[in-house]
């Protein structure tokens, strides 16, 4: 009745169940992640991004956007079509970043295990809700951690 044919979510939920699941009900509306409208846009010259951005960033994939739809390269690709910014794939890889201290900030409810944190390569896990003051006593325990150790 409305003749919709392309939809644009904001959210990686939102694209899954509009792409996955509403075809089971008849629609055939084209869906697209704001992430792939975006490269799309600045690809073909509609959005300019030629001022730029200098920093050093890491993108962390949405379940819903990545696993659980495959798409992977959007933002990634925004972000390398953006002069100065540098995409950090893997910071424990990387000699110049492997030593960077990693808080986990997590809406889960409960308590990440002491094996698990070690497993994700992180030293302190912050469960919501968490105040401000919490997470600046975990960055700066952190924080004088590693000038100890490089004191020796």
């Amino acid at each position: 009745e409305l003749n919709v044919k392309k939809i644009v979510t904001l959210s990686p939920h939102a694209y899954h169940v509009m792409k996955n699941e509403y075809p089971r009900f008849g629609s055939s509306i084209e869906v697209k992640h704001y992430t792939q409208l975006l490269r799309d846009l600045i690809r073909d010259q509609r959005i300019d991004v030629s001022r730029g951005l200098k920093a050093r960033v890491t993108y962390h994939d949405s379940c819903f956007l990545g696993r659980y739809n495959g798409e992977y390269d959007a933002p990634r690709e925004i972000l390398q079509m953006i002069p100065g910014i540098e995409l950090v794939e893997k910071l424990r890889a990387n000699d110049e970043t492997k030593n960077t201290p990693v808080i986990l900030l997590t809406a889960r409810s409960f308590a990440i295990s002491q094996e698990l944190q070690e497993t994700l390569g992180v030293e302190e896990c912050l469960s919501k809700p968490f105040s401000p003051k919490e997470l600046l006593k975990s960055i700066q325990d952190i924080l004088h951690e590693k000038l100890v150790a490089l004191k020796g």
